[in-house]
This record gives structure tokens, C-alpha cells and sequence, in this order.
């Protein structure tokens, strides 16, 4: 996630590489960064030499960068945080002092500049922070601000969704094949359908079941198969889905 948040931000204009610092514990991933134009600090010299530093880490790793900046950080420094389950208060304890956090839940298709990112705000952030905060992110795709309590509830909406919907994708391919159609040409297929109907939904200006009425016909196949899903416990499944992604944040936040 941190190599595509860099890559959108460079391919945008907003920063050089010269301009963006990168700090990374694998030897192998400094020599890189470093051939590509980036200042490669330690954790602690990022935070001196940036005034606005991204956590693009691991919930399980956090508590030990967090350990690494604390003597660094000061009161002027800004907090990216992209960590799932991570609160703004974990990260303020962890450093001592009430810093600055914002909290950013991005997903992987920002590599490609159809990213989806939730942001919040923690005080003392200020507005034009939080709107820095939210440049970095729009550079690839678009940003919407939430509560930071409902940070882990949004967590199956942007930031794992895109694979439940590659697992969807698989199945319709998988079952594809089964039935003697080629598996591109049925990924093709069911690529550009996941497009066309992403792109009604946001702009067609009826709701989902809207929309689903409208595919519908009365004992057409689309009913069909909207029935076996739902006897087979779909609609279980996604609110299972849904609820064990927010649990396991839960779960990673108490480990901070």
C-alpha cells in the first residue's frame, strides 16, 4: 500500500521523489527507494526531516514504530495513520503527548487511481491538516471523511471489498469454465459489468434495490438466481463478512 500511495502521489505531481522520505526495515526496499530518488531516513529521521509522516504499516508492527518516533515526535508533526483497528488514542499514547493523527482506511485500486479512501479526524488536527491529509489520498481516487469511532465499521466497505469482489470474480470465472465458456472472455465480461454497474449506482440516482428491481423480470432468470443465492445464505454470508472484518480490527487494536 505504501509503494501505490508514493506511485499516486508521484504520477499526480503533487510531490518528486526527492520530496517524499521513505524509512522501511527491509535492506532490499531502502536500496530500492533509495535508486528511485527517495531520502531513506531511519523511522526517527523521517519524522525530524517531514512534517507529515504516513504510517503505511501493519497494526501489528505499529506499537514498535510508534516506540521508534516517540523521542521525535513534537507537537508540529502530522500522523497518517493507515493501520486497520489502529484508534487515534492508541497512537497518542504510544507517543507520549496528544499528537496529531489523522486515521485512513485506502484501498489497493489507488495504485491505479480508482482508489476509494475513508479519513477521519482527531484533535488537534486542524482543517487544512486534515485537507493535506486528504490530498495524498485524492491524488489516487476519491476521499470521504467519517467519524473516527466508525473506523473499523468501514473497514469491509472500502478496504476489504475489493476482495470479496475479486473472490465473487473468481467464482463467476470458475463456474464459467465449468460450463464450457472460456475464462477471459467470461472475466472480460464480468470486469465491465462490475464497471457499468458501479458507474449506475453513483450516478443513475436510485438505490441499489432500485436497480436491482429494474435487471429483474418477473420469473426471468435474474430472479432465478437472486432466490438460490439468497437459499444458499448469501446475503448471511456478506453480513458474516462484514461483521468478522470489524471484529478482527477490533481484535488488532487491543494488541496495540
Amino acid at each position: 500500500m505504501a509503494g501505490a500511495i508514493i506511485g499516486s502521489i508521484i504520477r499526480s505531481g503533487m510531490l518528486r521523489e526527492d520530496e517524499i522520505a521513505i524509512a522501511d526495515t527491509d535492506p532490499k526496499k531502502q536500496e530500492q527507494y533509495g535508486k528511485a530518488g527517495h531520502p531513506v531516513r531511519t523511522a526517527a529521521g523521517l519524522v525530524t526531516d517531514c512534517g507529515a509522516i504516513v504510517l503505511a504499516v501493519k497494526p501489528q508492527q505499529m506499537r514498535g514504530v510508534l516506540s521508534d518516533i516517540a523521542d521525535a515526535m513534537t507537537p508540529d508533526k502530522l500522523l497518517i495513520s493507515i493501520a486497520a483497528g489502529v484508534t487515534a488514542q492508541a497512537v497518542k499514547s504510544a507517543v507520549g503527548f496528544e499528537c496529531k493523527v489523522v486515521l485512513a482506511m485506502p484501498n489497493m485500486p489507488l495504485a491505479l487511481g480508482y482508489g476509494a479512501t475513508a479519513l477521519a479526524r482527531a484533535e488537534p488536527v486542524s482543517p487544512e491538516e486534515f485537507s493535506f491529509a486528504c490530498s495524498i489520498f485524492e491524488t489516487g481516487g476519491i476521499t470521504e471523511e467519517i467519524p473516527a469511532d466508525k473506523m473499523n465499521e468501514i473497514i469491509p466497505i472500502n478496504g476489504s471489498s475489493p476482495a470479496f469482489l475479486y473472490r465473487f470474480a473468481q467464482l463467476i470465472a470458475d463456474e464459467a469454465q465449468a460450463n464450457g465458456i472460456a475464462p477471459g472472455a467470461a472475466m472480460n465480461l464480468f470486469c465491465q459489468a462490475m464497471i457499468g454497474s458501479a458507474k449506475m449506482l453513483m450516478s443513475a440516482g436510485k438505490s441499489p434495490g432500485e436497480l436491482v428491481k429494474e435487471v429483474c423480470s418477473p420469473g426471468g432468470t435474474t430472479l432465478a438466481g437472486l432466490a438460490a443465492m439468497e437459499e444458499h445464505g448469501f446475503d448471511s454470508a456478506v453480513r458474516a463478512g462484514f461483521a468478522a472484518c470489524v471484529r478482527r480490527a477490533k481484535e488488532l487494536a487491543d494488541q496495540l
